[in-house]
């Protein structure tokens, strides 16, 4: 089945509060086209969840990014949190959600074109895990 590579990077402040092993401090996640985390809010947040498993409920906010993509196709994690949210948009409704990933889908048809010396396999986005500052105390 066709998949979306999302790159997760967490943000310092988040990683620090919940003492998060180096696994879960960035890492990649495949979301099946069609699923509900490509669908809905709930949906991205549950693919979240399966995978960076000490995240909290409202504990954290969603921002998306376009990836930052080598010529070999390797997507490259951001180099600090400016660079993470530097062009992001945040993701707070499902809407949110489909836009997201109809510019995955639009980044990747743009890479893959003859004037591109990109090699993507996927459409890929970038999802950043940010701290919410409205989260109660862990």
């Amino acid at each position: 089945p066709p998949l979306y590579a999302v790159k997760v990077w967490v943000d310092d402040d988040l990683r620090e509060e919940l003492r998060l092993s180096g696994r879960e401090k960035r890492g990649r996640v495949f979301i099946e086209k069609g699923a509900e985390g490509m669908a809905t809010l709930r949906g991205l947040k549950g693919e979240m969840f399966a995978f960076f498993r000490a995240l909290k409920k409202d504990s954290f906010l969603l921002a998306a990014t376009l990836p930052r993509v080598a010529q070999d196709g390797t997507i490259l994690s951001p180099e600090s949190k400016e660079d993470a949210i530097q062009n992001s948009w945040k993701i707070e409704n499902d809407d949110d959600v489909a836009k997201t990933f109809a510019m995955a889908d639009e980044f990747f048809q743009n890479a893959t074109m003859g004037t591109s010396s990109l090699v993507m396999k996927r459409p890929a986005i970038q999802i950043n895990v940010l701290k919410n500052p409205n989260a109660p105390l862990p």
